[in-house]
């Protein structure tokens, strides 16, 4: 954009000059905008379906988290399912 003009002007080319040199500024300033615009939406974008896949983790994680409790007391279950077995094959054994 040219604000200094290198010769000198009439007042209606001068006003012309800054006519154009102010269009010229709008659309530069709107093309900015618009650039910005684009990068921000897909910022947004972006950032909901990272919002997404970590809603998802979490739900996996805490599935995840009942399937190892649920499988915790399984095993207790057996385990003392198993020691009540030996104690009653200790106890036939040593009183009968």
């Amino acid at each position: 954009m040219h604000w200094l003009v290198p010769y000198p002007a009439t007042d209606a080319t001068s006003g012309r000059i800054v006519w154009y040199c102010a269009q010229e500024l709008g659309v530069s300033i709107l093309q900015d905008l618009h650039r910005q615009r684009q990068t921000i939406t897909h910022a947004r974008d972006t950032l909901h379906g990272a919002d997404d896949n970590i809603a998802t983790a979490r739900r996996v994680l805490a599935s995840m988290s009942r399937r190892m409790m649920t499988n915790k007391l399984i095993m207790a279950g057996i385990a003392l399912l198993l020691i009540g077995a030996i104690g009653l094959i200790l106890y036939y054994k040593f009183n009968h």
